[in-house]
């Protein structure tokens, strides 16, 4: 049986100007985030005055952007959750991003390169950071009856627990 075909999900984002940094939606990074496949940012940089790439940057939705997307996500009220749309993440550029070319190849080896062999493993490699990063969702919601005839039996009760 042949192998697999590789699957992963990928955001491209283009410009003219040497950036440091590209800014996400929120509420695709979170998708990313939450997503097993790979997932992965490209930019590329065309050249000022032709449609050519000049410099080509591959990366990977991992555990440190994981992680602050998490926390940011965390950190949101209620309704700031309901616009995750309106919100946006800086992804920094770093030098390990950037691949040469000839494009194809290298973007395709960077690619092998995170993901490794086996799938099964990366999507569980991906779910343990995931759950390893202390930022879930707490909109768990409990609600405790206390039955007492006066406040101070009560308070008496609750003293003891």
């Amino acid at each position: 049986m042949p192998p697999s075909a590789l699957s992963c999900k990928v955001q491209v984002k283009g410009t003219r100007r040497k950036v440091k940094s590209v800014r996400v939606r929120l509420s695709n990074l979170l998708r990313f985030v939450q997503e097993p496949i790979p997932c992965f940012i490209i930019i590329v940089r065309f050249h000022r005055d032709k449609d050519e790439p000049e410099e080509v940057y591959v990366v990977h939705v991992w555990d440190e952007i994981i992680s602050k997307v998490l926390e940011q996500v965390f950190r949101l009220d209620n309704a700031g959750k309901q616009s995750l749309h309106k919100k946006w993440f800086s992804v920094d550029l770093l030098p390990e991003h950037r691949i040469d070319p000839p494009w194809k190849d290298t973007f395709y080896a960077r690619i092998l390169n995170c993901i490794g062999e086996d799938l099964l493993s990366y999507a569980t490699r991906k779910d343990q950071i995931n759950k390893s990063v202390g930022f879930v969702d707490p909109a768990i919601h409990v609600k405790l009856n206390f039955h007492a005839a006066t406040k101070e039996q009560l308070f008496e009760k609750l003293a003891r627990v």
